[in-house]
């Protein structure tokens, strides 16, 4: 049984994800092997995730101790 409960005033996303990983009839994630455990995250970070149209740019500035420094500039609409 697990040891964390989780709250009722966090949003239903994170909950959903908090007990995902620490449902109360399943071991607690450090109680499983490293396999296990990497199992239960992969599958928790699998889900699809809707992404916000962004323009992204990368450039190179002048500056660096060593020449251009590459930056990546990315901003939402």
């Amino acid at each position: 049984m697990s040891i964390f409960k989780v709250s009722a005033g966090i949003d239903a996303t994170t909950r959903e994800s908090l007990n995902k990983i620490n449902p109360s009839t399943s071991p607690a994630l450090y109680e499983l092997s490293p396999e296990a455990a990497r199992k239960v995250l992969d599958g928790l970070q699998g889900d699809k995730v809707a992404k916000l149209p962004a323009q992204i740019e990368d450039r190179k500035i002048p500056g660096g101790p060593k020449g251009d420094v590459k930056i990546r500039r990315q901003m939402g609409f």
